[in-house]
């Protein structure tokens, strides 16, 4: 087992515990959704509002953030997970709002990283909450070196893949409504047909 996904998982298992991973182009900060602490920390380095994404290492993983997975969306979900697709589906109502910040929608996505797949194998839930490594306004960081320069301390352990990142294509962002109607927010690597 790698020593750097241990590391990883530990730091994740803390009540606050906030690590940086390789995301999608860039950095991403990571929580586990269910650790409220770990929320607010989030939230309060970063300054961003909105739903967070969640990274799931299947489409299961996702059933007790959504209300439902409309049939458009498993279409999706079958022909491009994983890889560079983000969908915005329907959130439970019981759901965290430090997860969604009170919205009915969250952000999910399968990530097609190995280390990643790794990762969320390891983790119980199967999923982790993160928003991209930057202070509200501020340009994403695409870097260890990015992370530390930007976050300091305030990160507690920094899964690194600067190659990775930099070969990550930007993700295709759909929102899919309750009644399965698909809205192409913003177009990426993933063409839809």
């Amino acid at each position: 087992m790698d020593f750097e996904l241990l590391n990883a998982i530990s730091h994740l298992e803390r009540p606050d515990g906030l690590i940086a991973i390789p995301g999608l182009p860039a950095y991403v900060l990571a929580v586990r959704p269910t650790q409220d602490r770990a929320l607010s920390r989030l939230r309060r380095i970063t300054r961003q509002t909105g739903p967070l994404l969640l990274l799931g290492v299947d489409s299961n993983a996702f059933a007790p953030y959504l209300s439902e997975i409309p049939q458009s969306a498993r279409t999706l979900i079958n022909r491009h997970w994983p890889g560079a697709l983000e969908l915005w589906l329907p959130a439970c109502a019981t759901i965290s709002p430090a997860l969604n910040d009170g919205q009915d929608w969250m952000k999910t996505m399968q990530p097609d990283c190995e280390v990643l797949q790794g990762l969320l194998s390891m983790m119980p839930e199967g999923v982790l909450a993160v928003c991209t490594a930057n202070r509200w306004g501020e340009y994403p960081a695409t870097s260890v070196q990015a992370v530390f320069d930007t976050f300091g301390e305030d990160v507690d352990f920094v899964l690194s893949d600067d190659d990775w990142v930099r070969a990550t294509p930007s993700p295709t962002v759909v929102s899919v409504a309750r009644d399965g109607e698909l809205y192409l927010l913003r177009s990426g690597h993933v063409v839809l047909d």
